[in-house]
């Protein structure tokens, strides 16, 4: 879902290298760990490739989509977890 979600983010576009690892960064954990807070995206590990938060290296419009998609992965998730309780209890 995570990278699904983000490969939609840079299609068609040339991305830097530290854009890149950052984007990496994001799949990895979201993938290790089902969501991840925005303000998540300030800290270790994402602040090796972006030491003050994305809007280092990301457009202020590109921050927004990528806060945009870190929402939805978590309202997505939760969603999923709540009909799988629904399902385990029903």
């Amino acid at each position: 879902m995570a990278t699904a979600a983000f490969d939609e983010f840079h299609t068609g576009r040339t991305l830097t290298v530290s854009q890149l690892h950052f984007l990496n960064l994001l799949t990895d954990y979201v993938r290790k760990n089902g969501v991840i807070e925005v303000g998540a995206l300030y800290e270790p590990p994402f602040k090796s490739v972006a030491p003050t938060g994305p809007e280092d290296i990301f457009s202020e419009e590109d921050v927004d989509r990528i806060v945009a998609v870190v929402r939805n992965i978590r309202t997505t998730s939760l969603a999923d977890q709540q009909a799988e309780q629904t399902a385990a209890h029903g």
